[in-house]
């Protein structure tokens, strides 16, 4: 999130997909640097009730808070199992997003072995640009350096106070990538 507001130009007036949105934190920063449009996705419908109720907090429209993708609004809700999907959301001509945005979601090799394909197809095939954050979990440290470099590269990193390291079990810092 913290990424989206310091780098407000590769977002501004593009279409985002914001991936296991979770509470929505994400698509609001979004819309707050004047994303054209933002799709909050996640498969569960908590997480998507959360994200509606921080979208109504932080003066933020949603216009489908029955969990259907709509074409207006700045924000959409969606719940749904997209991954390998081709993901067109966007538009009339139903155009695949312009960046995808996803944080803290490879926490288990299930979750990374059907999403990283998937982001480096929607990657080749869309042009997509996409970028997710992750505190470097064990997932991604039991990959090679060449398997790292292969599929993404680090493009920020942002370092926590000691408070929030011991509130978050020892996480320190996270680090946000993207996918080559």
């Amino acid at each position: 999130t913290e990424f989206l507001f310091k780098n407000r130009s590769i977002f501004e007036g593009r279409n985002i997909f914001d991936f296991a949105c979770g509470c929505g934190v994400s698509s609001i920063a979004a819309a707050q640097v004047g994303a054209k449009r933002v799709v909050a996705n996640d498969i569960d419908m908590y997480a998507l009730c959360s994200t509606a109720l921080n979208c109504k907090i932080n003066d933020i429209n949603v216009s489908s808070t029955d969990f259907v993708e709509k074409t207006h609004g700045v924000v959409d809700l969606l719940i749904d199992d997209i991954v390998g999907t081709d993901l067109l959301l966007f538009n009339e001509n139903r155009d695949p997003p312009d960046v995808i945005i996803a944080g803290d979601i490879f926490y288990d090799d299930t979750i990374a072995k059907a999403v990283l394909p998937w982001f480096k197809y929607m990657k080749c095939t869309h042009n997509t640009e996409i970028y997710f954050g992750d505190p470097d979990r064990w997932v991604l440290q039991k990959m090679s350096a060449s398997e790292r470099s292969e599929l993404f590269v680090k493009v920020d990193t942002t370092i926590f106070d000691a408070e929030y390291s011991h509130e978050h079990n020892g996480i320190s810092e996270a680090h946000v990538y993207k996918i080559k």
